[in-house]
């Protein structure tokens, strides 16, 4: 499937408003992830305070799984916000090899979000129809808004490489070489 607009705006420009929405959101993960950081003993001490009496808990682990989960996120946030930064460029400069990163991981992203997703509504079943139906709706309103950025992103990227394409086929057929059919002179026969 391929679109013709995003909303109300062109391909590129959709896909720099999408570009820019992932950078932001990329900075203030970051923004977060820094503040976790710095705020690690708190963070710990609420979860220790959360458990159960019965069941002790060893603050050092919690720390160190902390640690590592902020790592992560970091290091997401950094690839996300390159990867945000190439569409962005790619997109003013209509060149769409820079759109294929965020266009991979994005279908990468969809497809383990989803499974997860569906994994979690699975797990619901016991909660009642009420939640169940109520995570449904969730999961399909977010994942279709997800997918609709996706198509536009990805529809822009099929544009230019279409528009590189024309311009490699007609600089063929017009080229002083060539009889005007797209094939060089020692190709036609007389």
């Amino acid at each position: 499937m391929r679109l013709q607009r995003c909303c109300c705006f062109t391909l590129q420009r959709g896909t720099i408003i999408i570009g820019w929405y992932g950078a932001v959101a990329s900075v203030l993960g970051l923004i977060l992830s820094i503040v976790a950081l710095f705020k690690e003993d708190e963070i710990v001490d609420k979860i220790a305070e959360n458990q159960p009496q019965d069941k002790p808990i060893d603050k050092e682990m919690i720390r160190k799984a902390l640690e590592i989960i902020v790592g992560i996120v970091i290091v997401s946030c950094v690839i996300g916000l390159i990867v945000t930064a190439l569409v962005i460029v790619g997109a003013k400069r209509r060149r769409p090899g820079l759109l294929l990163p965020w266009i991979v991981i994005g279908a990468i992203k969809l497809i383990l979000g989803m499974t997860y997703s569906t994994s979690q509504i699975y797990n619901t079943f016991s909660q009642g129809v009420g939640i169940v139906i109520l995570n449904i709706l969730i999961v399909v309103l977010s994942y279709g808004i997800t997918i609709y950025l996706w198509l536009v992103v990805y529809s822009f990227y099929k544009e230019l490489r279409q528009e590189i394409l024309g311009e490699a086929t007609a600089l063929i057929s017009n080229s002083p070489r060539s009889g005007g059919d797209g094939l060089p002179n020692y190709t036609r026969i007389a």
